[in-house]
């Protein structure tokens, strides 16, 4: 593919751009064997994943970032159902329950004028947040459990409710976990980025350390002797991905590391 010049990016039209990306994320995810998580979420029934994702994945246009997943439109139950007692200062909020979300997933030029390897790369990252939804919420849940104490106002709220509930509510509260949670994908893709490093090309190089940040994360975690190849979802994988005070962690934490918009709370 030609590969276009920023100021010609300028000229086109966001719808144009829009559609550009849409062609090419379903050209490259039919490249991909079905059950592959790439043509699962960009092609297929999200709903697999959790019920509350109930739409298809929907594919945007972005100039801020390379990719970015965003988890957007919630939708509550229209009655509280649950109550979470703090145990560090006492306070008390009851919470309505988390029923839907839609996901979509953003792409910006500099991914469109990409190689395709990179290309792939940054879907599959999103794609991995997706599919770790469900670890992450199990996660937040216990840490709420562990600062305090939930009682059910509605005795027929389930543990997925609960854990769905207080995912979004941990990614609201808490910004750090919440860039833990956008760069977890990353921790997941590392390996294959260093065998793209491997390949000395330079349209590769450039689209890895020039236009996204993913070789710039590698050499940050070859630095500070990061252990990345890990089994994708295995405990090792979660606790390092979202342990705060471990080495991932502190080095995701640090300010020069871009991070994600926070989401809309929820209004009471």
């Amino acid at each position: 593919a030609a590969f276009l010049k920023p100021w010609e990016w300028l000229a086109e039209k966001p719808e144009e751009q829009l559609q550009k990306v849409q062609q090419e994320v379903i050209r490259l995810a039919r490249l991909q064997p079905p059950d592959s998580l790439i043509n699962t979420v960009y092609r297929g029934d999200i709903s697999t994943f959790n019920p509350i994702f109930k739409s298809k994945t929907r594919s945007g246009f972005t100039n801020e970032e390379y990719a970015q997943i965003g988890f957007i439109n919630a939708s509550y139950s229209p009655d509280q159902r649950f109550r979470f007692t703090s145990l560090i200062n006492q306070s008390t909020a009851t919470y309505a329950t988390l029923d839907k979300l839609d996901v979509a997933i953003y792409f910006s030029p500099f991914w469109l004028n990409s190689t395709d390897q990179v290309k792939l790369l940054a879907m599959e990252k999103e794609a991995i947040n997706l599919a770790l939804w469900n670890s992450f919420c199990q996660i937040a849940l216990n840490t709420y459990r562990n600062q305090g104490r939930i009682d059910l106002i509605d005795p027929r709220v389930t543990e997925r409710e609960l854990a769905n509930t207080m995912g979004r509510q941990l990614i609201i509260e808490n910004p750090l976990m919440q860039k833990l949670y956008d760069y977890a994908g990353y921790l997941a893709v590392m390996p294959k980025v260093g065998q793209l490093l491997q390949l000395q090309d330079p349209q590769i190089n450039k689209d890895l350390f020039e236009h996204s940040n993913f070789g710039t994360i590698y050499q940050m975690a070859q630095r500070s002797k990061i252990e990345v190849n890990l089994e994708f979802g295995s405990r090792e994988f979660l606790t390092t991905a979202f342990n705060e005070n471990g080495p991932w962690g502190k080095m995701i934490a640090d300010p020069s590391v871009g991070a994600p918009p926070i989401p809309v709370p929820p209004r009471r």
